[in-house]
């Protein structure tokens, strides 16, 4: 398995009542707090004993309601789910989390994560 999918495992056992996609695509306005993930960067490490990567997540954090109180209020408490469902993996960490907007039209929070990952050269396959 793949850090990945790991993490968005992780994330649908710890988010009841989200939707979480383990890819970027193109969605419809969420009708439920939703969080896409995908890795953005990888980056060689620094040990030759077994080959790793550290791995960057663009995690976006959604929720389909546009340009009212209520939805930043309920943007801003969906953001805080995803963080205290993210704090307790103990092999991946979050670093910031911006405001911005998911594909030119939905309002979100886009939190960066990193996890550090070993390549497993058997199958060619991060883990």
């Amino acid at each position: 398995m793949n850090v990945r999918t790991q993490l968005s495992n992780d994330l649908k056992a710890a988010l009841s009542g989200f939707r979480v996609v383990g890819y970027n695509t193109q969605i419809d306005p969420p009708t439920k707090p939703t969080v896409m993930l995908w890795a953005s960067q990888m980056v060689k490490g620094e040990t030759l004993k077994r080959p790793m990567v550290t791995v960057t997540f663009d995690i976006w954090v959604l929720v389909g309601q546009e340009n009212t109180g209520a939805a930043d209020n309920a943007l801003d408490a969906a953001l805080e789910k995803v963080l205290a469902a993210l704090q307790p993996l103990g092999w991946v960490d979050w670093t910031t989390a911006e405001r911005g907007i998911f594909a030119d039209a939905l309002h979100g929070w886009r939190v960066t994560a990193t996890a550090v990952a070993f390549i497993d050269t058997e199958t060619e396959e991060v883990a």
